[in-house]
């Protein structure tokens, strides 16, 4: 597959990345079954304007704004309260180059903030 643009060949490259699911998350069942019935680990196998096209015709369904990034914002916050990833984790999740990219994406809201303030301290250290 050659792909011409202004004069610039490049070739269409397909790559997959594994991503580690704990076995709690929600969607892990349905995936599971996919596979077990013969389908691939690859699973969404459509570009980025497909699935821009798809998110939006959800969101006219539901009558709200809604794109793929609100998506990303929603699982990067998730990784960041539920699971504790830093910024630098969640760049190397999210491929993203700079860590201003994952302190954008990765907000709690008051209730994230008000979740991690119930969570129990570390002992302090010291007298």
């Amino acid at each position: 597959n050659i792909i011409e643009c202004l004069g610039w060949k490049t070739e269409k490259k397909e790559a997959y990345r594994t991503f580690p699911f704990p076995k709690s998350e929600p969607l892990v069942p349905a995936l599971e079954r996919i596979v077990e019935e013969g389908g691939t680990p690859e699973l969404v196998d459509i570009g980025y304007s497909r699935a821009y096209k798809c998110v939006r015709e959800l969101g006219v369904k539901l009558g709200t704004w809604i794109t793929p990034h609100w998506f990303r914002a929603q699982r990067a916050s998730q990784l960041a309260l539920e699971y504790g990833l830093g910024l630098h984790e969640l760049a190397e999740w999210f491929r993203w180059k700079n860590l201003e990219v994952a302190m954008h994406y990765s907000r709690f809201g008051y209730k994230g903030l008000a979740m991690k303030m119930r969570r129990p301290t570390p002992p302090r250290a010291g007298p």
